[in-house]
This record gives structure tokens, C-alpha cells and sequence, in this order.
């Protein structure tokens, strides 16, 4: 899955947008807003969610975790730090808290990536850059003295 966040400050960052797939379903996108917030299902049982992210800390998801919502699927699927894991939650209903959530472990890796703008300038300036040196390279260059 691919997630895009906004910098709040602090090494905190506020995830905007996420995609891909999940075991080979297609992600629909996020679900609720920021800050720490619940998601009520029909049994009164509820998700907690904050849709933040700390790349420099681990856990790099938080307790309350990432909400989001898989094609298809009546109700969303919740990512969060277990206490000595990370925790995928799915509502399977029942009313029978907490047996109406399937909670498995899963391996969770967080890699930054530039975006294409940074990368795009990122090139401009290296080719500014060797314009620079080929042009003072011939500045330096010595000049051809006339046979006499």
C-alpha cells in the first residue's frame, strides 16, 4: 500500500491519502479524518483511529492507527501498533466484542519516497550544474597559439 502525509511538525504527520491493494484487494482509500477518533460499527463496538504517522519513531503507526477502506468491503480495516506489533483489525460482526474482530499480526515497513516534483528539481539542478562546469572547463581550456 502506498500512503501520501502532510508534515504537522514534531516528526508527525498527518497520512492524506492511501492506495494499492491489501491481499490483492483494491484499497478504496482512507477513511475519517485527523486526530484520535472513533469509527462506529453496528454492534456499538467501535475502531480508534488517527490517521498519523511518526517515520522517525517506532512504532511508526500509532495505538489509535490507520483507517481505511477496502473495495467491496462493508466496513473498514484498521492498522495500529499492538503494544509488541503491529495489528491488522477486520469487523466481522456478531455483537460479540471483542470476537467480531479478526486481529492478525502483520509486518509493516515505512520507506519515504520524493515525490516526482523533488525529483524533477532534483535533475534540473544537476543539469544546471553541469552546464557550469563545462562552462568554466572551457574558460580554462588553454587557446590554440598560431604556427609562425
Amino acid at each position: 500500500m502506498n500512503l501520501t502525509a502532510n508534515p504537522l511538525g514534531g516528526g508527525l504527520f498527518q497520512v492524506t491519502s492511501i492506495s494499492g491493494t491489501e491481499n490483492g484487494t483494491a484499497i478504496a482509500g482512507l477513511v475519517g479524518g485527523s486526530g484520535a477518533n472513533y469509527f462506529w460499527l453496528p454492534d456499538g463496538s467501535g475502531y480508534l483511529y488517527d490517521n498519523y504517522l511518526t517515520p522517525g519513531t517506532s512504532p511508526v503507526v500509532s495505538n489509535p492507527g490507520l483507517l481505511f477502506a477496502l473495495l467491496g468491503s462493508s466496513y473498514p480495516e484498521n492498522i495500529y501498533w499492538g503494544g509488541s506489533s503491529y495489528l491488522e483489525a477486520s469487523y466481522l460482526g456478531g455483537g460479540n466484542f471483542p470476537q467480531d474482530f479478526n486481529i492478525v499480526p502483520i509486518n509493516l515497513q515505512v520507506t519515504a519516497t520524493p515525490e516526482p516534483s523533488t525529483l524533477a528539481l532534483l535533475g534540473a539542478g544537476l543539469f544546471a550544474l553541469g552546464g557550469i562546469i563545462k562552462r568554466r572547463l572551457r574558460k580554462n581550456e588553454p587557446t590554440a597559439e598560431p604556427n609562425s
